[in-house]
């Protein structure tokens, strides 16, 4: 579906999207696929919000990655000036 959406000029991806798929990957526990959704929705220039730290939270924790939790929300807090 978001290859489809960035395909075409009627819809793009946002906030809300990128959050919904990586949510889906946390639900799954496929951390790796969560990754690079987060570098695609920057690379797209998508802000990650609040409710994108807590899913990457969730995503790390059930990859048992609970460091990385804290390291991306460290420096995705910082990046962007979340609070």
């Amino acid at each position: 579906v978001l290859e489809d959406m960035k395909k075409s000029t009627d819809f793009s991806p946002d906030e809300v999207t990128y959050n919904t798929l990586l949510d889906g990957c946390a639900r799954c526990g496929m951390l790796e696929r969560g990754l690079a959704l987060l570098r695609d929705m920057e690379g797209a220039g998508v802000r990650p919000s609040n409710f994108t730290l807590s899913v990457l939270v969730k995503l790390a924790n059930r990859s048992k990655r609970l460091d990385m939790a804290f390291e991306l929300c460290s420096e995705l807090a910082s990046k962007y000036n979340i609070r």
